[in-house]
């Protein structure tokens, strides 16, 4: 810090002037130091791992978020990004289970197949502060081929800070050399129902085609019960009407969970 005064002062305002900026001077050590930017180094560390994951899907398609595991050794502490393999000692989380299944309903919709789940083999994420992406590795069974299994992959967007928003990105078998299920899949993201009313704005006659309609509305009646798990007891259950869009893009193929 450089601090300027006039050589036209007389001498003695000079002299005052000088003890003035010998003593600001003084002040500034001892003030503390600007460190260094760290959350820019932080930043720039994160950026540049998540480009080697990138780059590797962008080499193998079926790498893309979901095969990393030979990256995570190089993974910069700050990044919030996390690959588990499930056990039989560490299953996965319910949630993954739920994404699978849903996934895998995305596609039965678009291909007219019927494969189930059968297991979950891994799965990676990657959180930010109002939204989180899953990256799902599945096993699924296909019945008309005689019940042989396949690797599938899916792909989920979660937005904000109570699961307001749901959407699947990719949904396939991994590249290499029909049961109504959706109902299901919407009420156990979020709640326990006890009625549950659909519609649907396609010209569909038949009922239980109605539900794999591309864009359909879910009235879903549940029960609501305050406080509860908390120490100081429950409050009375409160009957609650939730109202889940469905909505599948088909340019991009995504299909998309808005709860309301």
């Amino acid at each position: 810090m450089k601090i300027l005064f006039h050589k036209c002062l007389p001498i003695k305002d000079q002299r005052q002037s000088r003890r003035r900026c010998n003593l600001l001077r003084g002040i500034a050590r001892t003030l503390p130091q600007p460190q260094d930017d760290t959350c820019g180094v932080r930043f720039m560390m994160e950026h540049g791992f998540m480009m080697k994951v990138r780059q590797c899907g962008a080499s193998l398609s079926s790498s893309l978020g979901f095969d990393i595991e030979h990256l995570m050794k190089t993974k910069p502490g700050c990044c919030n990004l996390w690959a588990s393999e499930t056990t039989k000692d560490k299953p996965a989380p319910e949630d993954i289970f739920l994404y699978a299944r849903l996934g895998i309903h995305k596609y039965n919709m678009i291909q007219g197949t019927n494969l189930q789940l059968h297991g979950i083999e891994k799965y990676n994420m990657y959180c930010k502060a109002r939204y989180s992406i899953h990256y799902v590795t599945a096993v699924a069974k296909d019945p008309a081929a005689s019940g042989s299994l396949v690797t599938f992959q899916t792909k989920f967007y979660e937005e904000g800070f109570d699961f307001r928003r749901l959407t699947c990105s990719i949904a396939r078998p991994k590249p290499g050399p029909h049961g109504n299920t959706v109902l299901a899949l919407i009420l156990h993201c979020k709640y326990e129902p006890s009625k549950s009313v659909y519609s649907s704005d396609e010209n569909i006659v038949v009922p239980n085609e109605r539900l794999n309609a591309r864009n359909a509305i879910f009235y879903i009646k549940y029960k609501y019960c305050p406080n509860k798990n908390k120490a100081h007891g429950f409050k009375a259950t409160r009957d609650r009407i939730a109202i889940v869009r469905r909505n599948l893009d088909k340019f991009s193929g995504d299909i998309t969970l808005s709860f309301d």
